[in-house]
């Protein structure tokens, strides 16, 4: 079988994004981060964050800027949305797209690909890491599927209060991992 086809030996793009708010079409990307790992040993083939410069910060919700610490001190020299996903397309090329709610990350990107002129060439599967748990813990004590709930519950530290994409890409590898790892046993 041909290996640029083989869903099994694709890299994972662990992908988690900091927005201004929930809303696709009004708030936009303001932190890129990846985990970037191959199949099937699940090793990190390399990790990026990267921040991007609002064009439209008073449209920002205060709820989301707290949520994941913007403070435009921090982000006078973030990138221009276009040239951020250029390196993360560049970087996820035939990948298959993975985070904690695809629901929510993967039309971010996909809106802002559309509102840049950018194609994406992702593979067109995603993994919802969330549908993962449920699946694999539904009968259990879990009560919550959110990523620090899910991470705690698996005995792996939570995420920060203050949200970075970095980080939250980071843990999300790393209930992945294990509970990938746990149910090949």
């Amino acid at each position: 079988m041909d290996n640029a086809l083989n869903f099994k030996t694709r890299n994972i793009a662990i992908t988690d994004l900091e927005t201004t708010g929930l809303d696709l079409l009004k708030h936009e990307i303001i932190e890129i981060g990846l985990v970037l790992i191959k199949q099937p040993s699940l090793e990190i083939i390399e990790t990026i964050n990267i921040k991007v410069k609002p064009q439209n910060i008073e449209t920002a919700s205060p709820e989301a800027l707290q949520l994941n610490g913007y403070k435009a001190k921090e982000w006078e020299n973030a990138m221009e949305l276009k040239d951020a996903l250029t390196i993360y397309l560049e970087k996820t090329k035939d990948a298959i797209f993975c985070a904690h709610n695809t629901n929510f990350d993967f039309p971010f990107i996909k809106q802002a690909c559309i509102k840049k002129n950018l194609t994406s060439t992702m593979d067109y599967h995603c993994i919802d890491i969330p549908t993962l748990v449920w699946l694999k813990y539904r009968t259990s004590d879990l009560e919550k599927i959110n990523l620090s709930k899910v991470a705690e519950f698996i005995g792996l530290e939570s995420e920060p209060a203050i949200h970075r994409a970095i980080n939250g890409a980071m843990l999300a590898y790393k209930v992945l991992k294990k509970i990938t790892l746990e149910s090949e046993k």
